[in-house]
């Protein structure tokens, strides 16, 4: 459990607290991670600085970041509209956070922006203890992702962290794959910046052309 990142670890850090004193109630809770991400992040001596080392520094591939050279090619598609919300939500998350809690306004909302990316491309929801919460489990992470799961995986309370357990024969430098949920093209895509083929869930149409006139 040490070596898990939870909600409730973020909570209790300083900058938590802060946030919490302040009165500020987070739209997202993933916000709790990105905060204390940001706040570890500038600390040499972290806990959690190996693990934050590895992490992107940049997440230019997100459609969040995409400008109207590449927006034009996904003309007709809800990904534009969700993306658009994505980070309109952003801002008015850290515009809240840094209007109540003076602590926080040390950081950059970029620096926000790649904690709540880093917390979406790689949470876990996880049972510990008879209660449910979001954590970051190093190296569990970095598993990509594929419609047919290899893997199931959770908190042992009876082992006291958290387990992988592969649901068959596994060959030698054959990569290991997770599954990130079943998912239509448009939130694959703006949550992880990826897309897959032959998505049978797929409802996310692109559609860019004219009508014939009448």
């Amino acid at each position: 459990l040490s070596q898990i990142m939870t909600t409730e670890k973020a909570k209790s850090s300083v900058i938590g607290k802060a946030i919490r004193k302040s009165g500020y109630v987070m739209n997202c809770s993933h916000s709790w991670l990105a905060c204390y991400l940001c706040q570890e992040k500038h600390n040499p001596k972290s806990y959690w600085k190996p693990f934050i080392d590895i992490l992107p520094d940049k997440y230019y591939n997100m459609p969040i970041f995409f400008n109207d050279h590449y927006n034009k090619h996904l003309k007709g598609s809800y990904s534009l509209e969700m993306a658009a919300t994505r980070n309109r939500q952003l801002r008015q998350e850290y515009d809240g956070i840094v209007r109540r809690c003076p602590a926080f306004r040390k950081y950059h909302y970029l620096e926000f922006v790649w904690g709540r990316l880093a917390v979406i491309t790689r949470i876990f929801s996880l049972d510990i203890n008879g209660r449910t919460t979001d954590g970051l489990v190093p190296m569990a992470d970095m598993l990509n992702h594929h419609p047919t799961r290899q893997t199931t995986w959770g908190y042992s309370d009876r082992k006291k962290g958290f387990v992988m357990t592969t649901t068959r024969k596994v060959g030698a430098e054959e990569q290991i794959f997770d599954s990130y949920g079943r998912k239509w093209q448009g939130r694959y895509f703006v949550n992880y910046g990826f897309t897959i083929d032959n998505n049978h869930e797929d409802n996310d149409a692109v559609i860019h052309g004219s009508l014939p006139e009448d």
